[in-house]
């Protein structure tokens, strides 16, 4: 049988190609939101873009991998940090993130990178929200 024909035979009968679970097109998405705080900020510091620039925070990069090192999604620290009780911090929300059972993010700026790992039961519990504080 033609492919097209697989294809619109699958979607009478409601079944899936073998090729949709290589791609897990049934698997469920997440977005992840992750704010990153400057660990050495204190409460009540300015939090302006002058202050970081140069600085490991200057156009750092958050990522989420699979434990293989797989690439899953990927934002930049922008713009000024905005201020806290926790002193100054960055929000990025990284879409798109495939079910799995565990994730490795980090946060890199050149040589210098932070690595932090959760399994999916502790995303969930979080509910796909996580804060990490880092020292530049």
């Amino acid at each position: 049988m033609p492919v097209g024909l697989a294809v619109l035979a699958a979607a009478v009968v409601g079944m899936r190609l073998p090729a949709d679970a290589a791609h897990g097109a049934d698997a469920e998405v997440h977005a992840l939101d992750v704010v990153v705080s400057d660990a050495m900020a204190l409460p009540g510091a300015p939090c302006t873009a002058a202050d970081y620039a140069g600085t490991f925070f200057d156009g750092a990069t958050v990522t989420l991998s699979d434990p293989s090192g797989t690439p899953l999604a990927e934002a930049g620290l922008t713009g000024a940090p905005r201020a806290s009780d926790s002193g100054c911090r960055w929000e990025v929300t990284l879409d798109g993130v495939p079910e799995g059972p565990a994730y490795v993010l980090r946060v890199a700026s050149g040589a210098t990178a932070y690595t932090f790992t959760y399994d999916a039961a502790e995303l969930a519990s979080r509910e796909w929200s996580v804060w990490v504080s880092v020292v530049s």
